[in-house]
Parts: structure tokens; sequence; C-alpha cells
């Protein structure tokens, strides 16, 4: 049996080729392709990856689970797929291989990259929808809004595959450059299939829509707002989850009102052109380690962007547009039953409270 592990990286179209398979689950088990059970559940790939790094009944049950696999299909081919993967540590990667050698000796490692300087600026979006994100803090190479595993090596490509390498050994790495003009039809999930050798049936079932859009800029502006002014004092009595919810919520009446990308879909510039090339200076040792070892010393990156750096203020979303979201999102706060302390005044229309009322309302606060 064969182990295709597949650990990301984030915003690398790993959401999509998930769904995908999940959706097609039946299908692909006609190829003695077999997806673990506990990944049909909601947050599954999640789940997946905690379930891994446990060390109790859970991670037995699902080891169990894949050597009843190997043991009636010992020619199959399952796929543990999860970007949480992708920043353990050498002494949690170890125990991951561990523990998969311990039902196949063959374990191969998939991953797709994206020049740091787009994913810096693809995580800074990202982190705004966990609310992670201050208005004040820096763009890139901070722990104000990713953990150390980021910032110390998972970004340093070559070192963070030296590391999967160590354990599952130098030819069962296989990186690929996330660039959609590069596969088959443009499609991420086309270029999985190939590398995992699977044939693509005309049965399987494709969803063609965004499954993890972007939050616009009008999104990212509004979580700094909201992180400026009233986040904190809801999340004292709520959980993230139902917070997360009921914004995310708001955020799609706006996009779904208008079709507007700059609420979801379009990621904002959150960088200048030379924030870019700092960025890349800074990863320039490690990039030049990795194409030298898996790109036979092609810069696969080339050039950074250049471009406008976005503006994220929320004063810059049109008045009856930040005054609507922000009526949508106590309307769903609401709904979820969330304990709002007082902050409802944050969230008054339009005809109740206009920017400069939000600005006093928030210098009140501040005092």
């Amino acid at each position: 049996m064969q182990i295709i592990l597949h650990i990301g990286t984030w915003k690398t179209g790993s959401s999509a080729i998930q769904q995908f398979l999940a959706r097609n689950a039946q299908l692909l088990e006609k190829q003695d392709v077999f997806l673990p059970s506990i990944v049909q559940q909601e947050l599954g790939h999640t789940l997946l990856f905690r379930t891994l790094q446990s060390s109790g009944a859970d991670k037995q049950k699902f080891l169990e689970e894949l050597g009843r696999i190997k043991r009636d299909r010992p020619d199959a081919r399952v796929i543990v797929s999860s970007e949480h993967f992708w920043p353990l540590s050498s002494e949690e990667i170890a125990s991951l291989a561990a523990a998969l050698h311990d039902i196949a000796d063959d374990v191969c490692v998939i991953t797709y990259l994206r020049p740091q300087d787009e994913m810096w600026a693809s995580i800074y979006a990202q982190q705004t929808k966990f609310f992670r994100v201050r208005p004040d803090a820096p763009v890139w190479g901070t722990v104000d809004f990713v953990a150390h595993p980021i910032l110390d090596w998972a970004l340093y490509y070559h070192k963070c595959l030296s590391m999967f390498e160590a354990e599952f050994g130098e030819d069962a790495v296989t990186p690929r450059l996330y660039r959609r003009e590069k596969f088959s039809e443009q499609d991420v999930i086309f270029d999985f299939l190939d590398f995992a050798g699977i044939d693509r049936d005309p049965k399987f079932d494709r969803y063609e829509g965004d499954t993890n859009p972007s939050f616009g800029w009008k999104s990212v502006a509004m979580s700094l707002w909201f992180v400026s002014t009233c986040y904190h004092e809801i999340r004292e009595t709520n959980s993230l989850p139902d917070i997360r919810r009921g914004f995310r919520a708001a955020v799609g009446d706006m996009h779904a009102r208008k079709n507007d990308a700059d609420w979801l879909g379009k990621a904002p510039n959150v960088l200048s052109g030379q924030d870019r090339r700092d960025i890349r200076e800074h990863y320039a040792t490690d990039n030049q380690a990795l194409f030298q070892r898996y790109f036979a010393g092609e810069d696969i990156f080339g050039a950074p962007e250049e471009g406008p750096k976005t503006s994220l203020d929320y004063t810059a979303i049109p008045e009856a547009e930040f005054n609507r979201v922000r009526k949508r999102m106590l309307k769903h706060f609401r709904k979820g039953k969330l304990d709002m302390r007082g902050t409802e005044d944050m969230f008054r229309s339009s005809s109740q409270l206009s920017f400069t009322g939000v600005r006093k309302l928030f210098a009140t606060k501040a005092e």
C-alpha cells in the first residue's frame, strides 16, 4: 500500500483538492484510491491532523482503519491530506513518519509552493478571518499574526522540506510550483490527480466554484475595524467560531448583494513592491538551495510582482456599504445568540450612526 501525504501549503488549492476527493470518494475506490473516513466529517482535514498529532484512542482507531485498507486492498493508495502538516516541527514530523511507516513503507509527500511574498500577503488576509491582525501590525516577518513555526522554518521551504526528507527519505518529497497557468487545464486538482496516478473519470463531480474564497479588501478592512473597536470585548464572552460565523455571514450577504469580489474573491494587495523585494531578499539563500535541490537550479518563482498597495482603511468603503455590513453583523450575532455586552452601538444602521459617530464612540471607548 502507498500513502500519499499532501501537506499543503496554505492557500494553494488544498481545500479544492480535499473537497473534490471527498465528493468522489466512491469513484476513487474503484481505482483503489481511498480516503480516511474521518475526512468525511465537517472540518475533517483539521480533525485528521489533530488525530495524527495525538497519542490517544482516536489515533489508534485511525491507524487501524489504514491497516484494514492495507489488508483488504494491498495495492491501494491512501490519500492523507491536511495543510496543517506543513509547519510541523522536526520532532512532530518524526512522530508522523513513525506512525505512517508502521502501516506502509511507501509514503510519498507532495506540497505546493508559492513565492514567500505571495504567501505573506495571503497569510495576512487569511488571518484577518480569525481577527488575528491589528491595524498597526507589520504586514510580514512578525509573530503578531502568525506562530513561530511559520516565521522560523515553514516559509524557508528548503529548510522545511529537508525536515520531511530526513524522516520520509530523500526521494519521497515532491514540491510543485503553485501556478495555475502551469497546470493541466489550469486546475490544481488535475495536477494533483496526475501526480497521484489517478485516471480522470468522466463521472467525477466537479464543483466549479471557489471552495475557500479569499477575503476582498473590504472584508479585510472590516475585520481591522472590528478588531480596533469591539472584537476583544465580544470575545470575552463568546467563542471565536461563533463570532467568525456571524462575521462571515455578514460578509457573504454583502458579496451576494452585488457579487462584489472586493468583499469575497479578490484578495487585496497588502504589500508594496518594496515589501515584495525585501521578502524575496530575506528568503533568497534558502530559495537558491530549494531551486538547486528540486528544480535543477531554475528560479521557478521569477521576479516579484509590482503594483500599488491596496488601502485597507475602512473609511474607503462606501458609507452605505459600511453601514449595511455593520447592520448585518449585528443581525447575525444576535441570531447566533452572542452576548454583545453593550457593544450594539458599534453596529447601528446608517440612519442611527454615521462614520463620525463611529469615531466618537471609538474615542469614548478609548478613554
